[in-house]
């Protein structure tokens, strides 16, 4: 665990200095555009608390407030969106112009596709974010044997390093930066120098089913 720490470590205190040695970009880009001024201003505040670190019960404090109130906020400026565009397709539909209603509608009324949290357990379904995480844990520190016992698979680099480079570029864009300081966005431009660390890492994590610290804090 010491070595893997250090690697870690290593690695992510290269990539802080190079990060605060660079010119810093404020400018957020929103994907919803019926997001005020107010509410924009405070999902900066709230990503940027995350960024300086949540380390201290004051900060972590202010982030949950901030988090409340990005979420009403939120809610307000989506309700009202909403209400507009209502008042304007009844101003359409007195008009007689339904092509602008149906394509106001049609922005509005996309599926509704429910967010699921459950996994298989040994007998039975688990919905309980607590027993989840507890049985992917368990499943990663066992990994390695199933695979061995199950398909015989005993190669000796677990992880390849074609491996690791697909699951960087497939990392979700545009999340604040956790407690290390490190998005999405930094790990994907790594050289490859720094892509071999990660694989490293993922080599040893695989081995030993244990993973850095900071890996294991939302």
């Amino acid at each position: 665990m010491g070595k893997l720490e250090s690697i870690w470590q290593a690695l992510k205190q290269s990539l802080v200095t190079t990060l605060e040695e660079l010119p810093q970009d404020d400018q957020i880009t929103f994907r919803q555009p019926w997001l005020s001024a107010e509410t924009r201003h405070l999902i900066t505040e709230s990503r940027s608390i995350k960024a300086r670190g949540l380390d201290t019960s004051i900060n972590r404090e202010l982030y949950q407030s901030l988090k409340c109130e990005v979420q009403i906020a939120t809610r307000r400026n989506k309700n009202s969106y909403l209400m507009n565009i209502c008042s304007e397709i009844q101003n359409h539909a007195v008009n007689n112009n339904s092509k602008d209603p149906f394509m106001k509608i049609r922005s509005i009324t996309q599926k509704f596709k429910p967010r699921h949290w459950a996994i298989k357990g040994q007998n039975c379904l688990n919905t309980e974010l607590d027993k989840i995480a507890s049985i992917w844990k368990d499943y990663c520190i066992r990994a390695p044997m199933l695979l061995s016992e199950t398909w015989g698979i005993t190669r000796k680099n677990r992880a390849y390093l074609e491996e690791v480079q697909v699951a960087i570029k497939k990392l979700r864009e545009g999340k604040a930066a956790g407690l290390d300081k490190i998005s999405a966005e930094v790990l994907q431009v790594l050289d490859n120098r720094g892509q071999k660390i990660m694989h490293t890492l993922c080599q040893k994590i695989w081995k030993t089913g244990l993973w850095p610290e900071d890996w294991s804090t939302a």
